[in-house]
């Protein structure tokens, strides 16, 4: 639904997509172009599904899957061909919306549970949690939060803002 630009889209974006032609050969995609560049992309996920089920049939296996912490993250999210833009630059929804999938130790989590409210920050928020998990202390300096309360009682004592920065180097223009 949102596959065309948006009319009131910054200029910016635009120029600075024109001004990296090698970074952004998607500029003059057709929408035949687009579903061939969707169907790549969608395979590309499909495998690094194939290989968490590996990897959680391994756990299994071994029998160590109850007592571990599964989390799948990514550093950002993928235009995916909304607003024509493939790239991670830019701050559309589709891009700082990054995914992320948390599985608790069996008998610690609330199961099943999709939060789309709680404002994290995956650069510093997935470092705290993973420490939370092993034990380890950490002073204030780190300003990240843990989601293990969220994930283990559904309490959101997250962030009430998150902010994100890009730099569009091809214009020298910062985007928030």
């Amino acid at each position: 639904p949102n596959f065309m630009p948006s009319t009131y889209e910054a200029e910016a974006i635009r120029r600075h997509q024109a001004s990296q032609p090698r970074t952004y050969p998607v500029s003059s995609y057709t929408q035949d172009d687009w579903r061939r560049y969707l169907y790549a992309y969608y395979r590309l996920v499909e495998r690094a599904d194939r290989e968490v089920g590996r990897l959680v049939g391994l756990l299994k296996e071994s029998g160590m899957y109850d007592n571990s912490v599964i989390i799948f993250t990514s550093d950002h999210g993928d235009g995916a061909a909304s607003h024509g833009w493939n790239h991670k630059w830019v701050m559309f929804e589709e891009v700082i919306n990054v995914p992320l999938i948390i599985k608790a130790p069996k008998g610690t989590g609330v199961t099943g549970k999709r939060n789309s409210t709680a404002l994290s920050n995956i650069g510093l928020d997935i470092f705290v949690t993973v420490c939370d998990y092993a034990g380890i202390p950490l002073d204030d300096s780190y300003k990240g939060r843990s989601y293990r309360s969220l994930v283990e009682s559904g309490k959101q004592d997250l962030h009430e803002e998150v902010f994100v920065e890009t730099l569009l180097n091809g214009i020298n223009t910062r985007g928030w």
